[in-house]
């Protein structure tokens, strides 16, 4: 594994994964938007990150880390979610909730 900080601009099409931390929630709408169609897993802890577009989003809840999964994100850049990793999930269709 090869982690690599890259600065806006660069193609981030390039990646396998990526994390979209705290100091880019201005620009996370605009990353998203990029990856478009990419076949990228996009993950971040900001507040309404899947239902915003992407992939998987990290949340606290009950003092325990616990994640969102975006289905229609990840069918979009043609990455599939395992049934297992789903059944842990809380899971987000077109920005609404689905269970």
């Amino acid at each position: 594994m090869v982690i690599i900080k890259y600065r806006r601009g660069d193609d981030l099409r390039r990646c396998h994964i990526l994390f979209i931390s705290a100091s880019e929630r201005q620009h996370s709408a605009q990353i998203l938007a990029g990856l478009k169609d990419a076949s990228v897993l996009t993950v971040s802890d900001l507040d309404g990150f899947a239902e915003a577009g992407g992939v998987m989003q990290f949340v606290m809840q009950e003092n325990r880390v616990r994640f969102v999964v975006n289905l229609d994100a990840a069918t979009q850049g043609k990455l599939r979610v395992s049934a297992k990793l789903l059944a842990l999930a809380q899971v987000v269709n077109h920005g609404q909730a689905a269970r």
